[in-house]
């Protein structure tokens, strides 16, 4: 997807950069040059829908992936140690003698603290990477904005031949818009990965969860 993304925009890159060779050599536009600047326009709006669809699908993995880590380790050892400090076979020990429907009642409150507690923690974990993503694409929707607002400008130049090298040099200091892109992508990518691989090799699960908010936090602040 990485790859498939640098080579799109690198073909953006290449279509602009002729149009601006063409406007220094000649002052007359070619019917084939409106054309293909029109046609980088419905391609740009194209690879917005493509990331935009990119960056919630990964985020859904993370956040599957961090229930799968709820679930299957952190879960198990908070239920251990929460059986233990609340002291819960003690209690149903004790409530032998007043009958099963005790013994019942301290079971179920058991289970519903404990599911709360489960509850609260999965959504410390997910509620920051909901907020991580939001940002996200908040600023991947106004880089493109930016973008589109850019190319709109340069095929409505074509259009008028007016003031080249003004808008000639306006253009180029735009491009850097592409590598803006570029960094919003691998920044996101690189704090997933991250937050994936402390989920995947961390041993300490209490630990692991302080690492992820660390990352998170920091990157929402």
């Amino acid at each position: 997807m990485r790859i498939q993304c640098r080579v799109r925009w690198g073909m953006v890159f290449f279509i602009i950069i002729p149009f601006l060779q063409l406007f220094t050599s000649c002052a007359t536009v070619p019917k084939e040059s409106v054309e293909l600047s029109m046609a980088v326009e419905q391609r740009i709006t194209e690879m917005q829908k493509s990331h935009e669809t990119f960056v919630k699908e990964y985020f859904r993995l993370s956040r599957e992936r961090i229930g799968d880590f709820i679930e299957y380790r952190w879960g198990p050892v908070f239920v251990e140690n929460f059986v233990h400090d609340a002291n819960l076979l003690p209690l149903l020990n004790q409530s032998t003698a007043s009958g099963e429907s005790d013994r019942i009642q301290i079971l179920f409150e058991f289970v519903m603290a404990a599911s709360e507690q489960i509850e609260n923690q999965r959504k410390r974990m997910i509620v920051p990477l909901e907020k991580l993503e939001r940002k996200t694409l908040e600023e991947l929707r106004a880089t493109y904005t930016e973008l589109n607002s850019m190319q709109g400008s340069l095929t409505a130049f074509i259009l008028s031949v007016h003031d080249i090298q003004v808008e000639q040099d306006r253009v180029l200091r735009h491009t850097g818009l592409l590598e803006k892109r570029d960094q919003i992508i691998a920044e996101t990518i690189s704090i997933n990965d991250t937050i994936l691989e402390l989920i995947e090799t961390g041993d300490d699960a209490e630990e692991v969860i302080a690492r992820i908010q660390q990352i998170v936090d920091k990157q929402i602040d």
